[in-house]
């Protein structure tokens, strides 16, 4: 027989599907607008990542080339279009550009306001690690690790596995070889190029100690750095010291006669000499290298003649010399190579010479070598340091120093 249910049970039937069907529309509605936010944030998640890309292709072009100011329009990328401006804002800083980005996708639009400090690469000859015009047939060998960039107008001589890290140049199209070397040139080579002429002088130099900085006529120029900024200084090794100040200067000291140094450097400088420079000690900055490799102590040594490592009892034991070294006509030296035992030179920062000059032997006697490139000297220079005219016509020659100031989105 057929049970009839009754009126209880039929109220609570239709309850039941009237609650199904309000809870299957409020799960079909949840589910578009999880749809809906799920394609939101994708979208906005996109226009982020091209407004990241934008701005790190512009930060790309201004390494390559600091003077860049082209920007982008209307740019695809990701199935989305960029917009960049690049301006300079001097009223942040001297070198100080501004990157503006706009990108929109799929309707979403967002934005990035970045401010950076761009330093153009060295046109200064303190830039090189290492330069010669005459290489006098000494050879790189297996021990030699040489950082920044090398030339030489001549021919390189080369033996064993040295290792380059920075461009290497010469004017010949060929390196001379002793044997079977395996040279590693890890930055690049620039073989047959032309020439790149030291300066047949350095009145630059000269006239820049007249014009603000200390200037000495007449007889040997003795200097002693101190680190807090100062230099005590003497005309002849009887002389009477004198105290002067690096900051009270324009950064130039120039003598026409040699000039003796030693001491601690706090500040930039440069000292030149229409002869001869001796280094008679340790020339260390106030804030080592080692412990700060962005210290801002910076020193030249501009000779029209040698740079010497002189003969005594200090600098046989081992000499430290911190700076960009540089003999217009003849060479960096020792004054004698065949003392023993044999001492250590090192050279934080490079050498630029006429003529490759000896500080030791291979017997050995004199000095063993430990020159290691001072980095800053890609983008900064030594005050009134020569320019090194035709050196860095090339791809290498825009290669710019980025530092983030801020970025906004």
């Amino acid at each position: 027989r057929c049970i009839m249910p009754g009126k209880a049970s039929l109220i609570t039937i239709v309850g039941y599907l009237a609650l199904f069907w309000i809870i299957a529309g409020q799960l079909n509605q949840t589910g578009t607008a999880a749809v809906r936010n799920s394609v939101s944030y994708y979208d906005q998640t996109m226009v982020k990542n091209i407004i990241g890309s934008a701005t790190n292709l512009c930060l790309r072009k201004l390494c390559q080339d600091a003077n860049w100011r082209d920007g982008f329009t209307d740019y695809s990328f990701a199935g989305g279009i960029f917009q960049c401006t690049i301006s300079d804002e001097p009223g942040v800083g001297e070198n100080t550009v501004g990157i503006n980005t706009l990108a929109t996708y799929n309707g979403c639009i967002d934005s990035a306001n970045v401010c950076v400090d761009v330093f153009a690469a060295s046109s200064r000859f303190s830039r090189f690690s290492y330069f010669t015009d005459d290489e006098h047939m000494i050879y790189f060998n297996t021990n030699d690790t040489i950082y920044g960039p090398v030339h030489t107008n001549e021919q390189f001589y080369i033996m064993g596995s040295p290792v380059f890290f920075g461009l290497v140049s010469s004017v010949s199209p060929t390196y001379e070889k002793l044997g079977e070397p395996t040279p590693q040139f890890l930055g690049g080579t620039d073989f047959g190029r032309s020439s790149i002429e030291l300066p047949i002088d350095i009145t630059i130099l000269k006239n820049a100690a007249l014009s603000g900085g200390h200037y000495e006529l007449s007889g040997d120029l003795w200097i002693t750095f101190q680190d807090d900024g100062s230099y005590l200084y003497k005309i002849g090794e009887s002389g009477s010291w004198l105290t002067g100040q690096i900051s009270d200067i324009n950064g130039v000291i120039s003598c026409e006669e040699d000039v003796y140094l030693k001491g601690t450097v706090k500040g930039q400088v440069t000292i030149s000499s229409s002869q001869d420079i001796y280094i008679i000690d340790d020339i260390l900055y106030s804030d080592a290298l080692s412990e700060n490799p962005k210290s801002t102590d910076m020193l030249g040594l501009v000779a029209a003649q040698n740079v010497i490592v002189q003969d005594n009892a200090e600098n046989r034991l081992g000499c430290e010399i911190n700076g960009s070294i540089m003999s217009v006509e003849e060479s960096f030296r020792a004054e004698n190579i065949y003392f023993q035992p044999t001492g250590k030179l090192v050279v934080n920062g490079g050498i630029i010479q006429q003529v490759r000059g000896p500080v030791g032997t291979s017997y050995p006697s004199g000095y063993r070598k430990l020159y290691k490139y001072d980095e800053r000297f890609e983008y900064s220079y030594p005050p009134y340091f020569p320019i090194a005219h035709g050196a860095f016509d090339n791809l290498y020659s825009q290669l710019s120093d980025i530092k983030i100031l801020s970025w906004y989105e």
